[in-house]
């Protein structure tokens, strides 16, 4: 996968840099990899990365923030943020439990997408 990577994002030369050679050589040499892969990424949004990583076959995932994992299509696929009830707040969005009944996992989940759909609801 390091070679994919170097080739994608056009360095490489770092393939048969000894530093680079083998897994314990890259951790050793993590920070001045990261600088040369972190350059290459700061030039791009997260989507963009995304996609050309994508294209190149580049095994690669987003970080998100909290707004962007509510919309998740995976998330939201899966019914994995759900309400739960608090005595303050009324409700909060929360990580579901793999231990929670699916009929209550789906209502749950039925909620929080009805109400962060509410026009001025946090996303």
């Amino acid at each position: 996968m390091a070679e994919r990577l170097f080739r994608a994002i056009g360095r490489p030369e770092l393939i048969e840099d000894p530093r680079y050679a083998t897994n314990a050589g890259r951790v050793r040499h993590a920070e001045e990899l990261d600088a040369i892969i972190g350059a290459f990424i700061g030039e791009r949004t997260q989507a963009e990365n995304v996609a050309y990583f994508e294209r190149e076959e580049v095994t690669i995932g987003p970080i998100y923030d909290i707004a962007q994992i509510v919309q998740d299509p995976h998330v939201l696929e899966r019914e994995l943020i759900a309400d739960y009830p608090d005595s303050d707040m009324g409700a909060f969005p929360m990580h579901t439990s793999c231990r929670a009944s699916p009929r209550r996992r789906a209502r749950s989940a039925r909620r929080a997408r009805a109400r962060r759909a509410q026009p001025g609801a946090p996303r």
